[in-house]
């Protein structure tokens, strides 16, 4: 694991942190900020924003996803904020096969 600062919310499921690289938050998914799902989307960036941005975190780096992002299970003093984002109802379990026409990130 390695601590970063996170420099700043881009949405409910994804970071900018201290080393300038993009975090995807792994095994969630968010609703976006714009569309549609846009109301639910900005409760649910808004709750991580307050929770973490400008603090430091644990990234669990798995591997990168299709965009070129960090996908990691972030904590915050041993607690899985993606977890948490499911357990509060701002994200969902990810499936690959609900998403990009069933391609894995």
């Amino acid at each position: 694991m390695i601590n970063a600062t996170v420099n700043r919310v881009v949405d409910g499921d994804t970071l900018e942190v201290t080393a300038k690289f993009k975090v995807r938050m792994d095994f969630i998914d968010a609703p976006e900020t714009r569309g549609v799902e846009k109301p639910k989307g900005v409760v649910s960036k808004e709750w991580l924003k307050e929770r973490i941005e400008g603090q430091t975190v644990q990234l669990d780096i798995k591997t990168k996803d299709m965009y070129d992002r960090f996908l990691s299970v972030v904590y915050q003093e041993g607690v899985n904020i993606n977890g948490e984002m499911v357990k509060h109802n701002l994200a969902e379990i990810y499936s690959p096969l609900n998403h990009n026409d069933g391609q894995q990130d």
